[in-house]
């Protein structure tokens, strides 16, 4: 009992994470066994109902549940409005996207719901939002690899799932999705930490899966300088 308490700060988010995508892998292949599993493209007003109901299952109930669990402590995630006006210029970005989609009946709706929320959100929250910030606190390098893993591992599971992949399959498409899942991670932990807002990872993911040509990569560029800038020009007025 006293080496769980002395590591749950390790042992808790680990154990979220590997909940997380268990659970995640469960609804997808219960979802494609039973023809249940939409692509975003495939919206329609006959299918939007199965197709959030599998959404939310797979990406944001887990979020739900921590986040009605741990409400008054919302802030340990990053769930602020830090870098406000920066998260009004992103709002504005996804804006223009939508217009440029040129899609205003249901299924643009839901894939601009689907981006920022069931993706963008979904992930942030669990892999930045509260497996990083829950360990970071003792080893940052050790959040940043470990909520990269995890992250990596969970995209490894459609695919896998899809294309009927056997069990080695499904081992080499995890070892091929860890390297990314941690490099992009780092991207997305360094937004966090320099903008101190969940919001901003949250809001470029959903930009760059969103994205229409090159904007969301542009964007993705210009946000990195712009906060890097920022912290050296505040490192130094202080």
């Amino acid at each position: 009992m006293s080496l769980f308490k002395k590591n749950n700060y390790l042992i808790i988010p680990i154990l979220t994470g590997v909940f997380d995508f268990i659970w995640f892998y469960f609804i997808i292949y219960f979802a494609h066994k039973n023809n249940l599993l939409f692509s975003i493209n495939e919206v329609t007003w006959n299918t939007i109902t199965t197709k959030f109901l599998i959404d939310f299952l797979a990406m944001l109930f887990i979020p739900s549940i921590i986040i009605i669990a741990c409400k008054k402590q919302l802030s340990d995630f990053q769930l602020c409005m830090n870098s406000k006006y920066e998260i009004m210029a992103l709002l504005g970005v996804m804006t223009i996207l939508f217009i440029l989609h040129n899609e205003f009946g249901i299924l643009g709706l839901y894939r601009f719901f689907f981006y920022l929320v069931v993706i963008a959100f979904g992930e942030e929250f669990i892999y930045r939002g509260f497996i990083y910030n829950k360990i970071k606190s003792n080893s940052k390098y050790l959040a940043i690899i470990i909520s990269g893993t995890l992250w990596g591992i969970m995209h490894s599971i459609l695919p896998s799932i899809v294309s009927n992949a056997n069990l080695p399959q499904f081992i080499l498409s995890i070892c091929s999705e860890i390297g990314g899942g941690i490099l992009i991670g780092w991207y997305y932990i360094y937004l966090l930490e320099k903008s101190k807002s969940l919001w901003i990872p949250t809001l470029v993911h959903a930009i760059i899966d969103y994205s229409v040509s090159y904007i969301g990569t542009i964007v993705a560029i210009i946000i990195f300088f712009y906060f890097l800038k920022k912290s050296r020009t505040e490192k130094y007025n202080s």
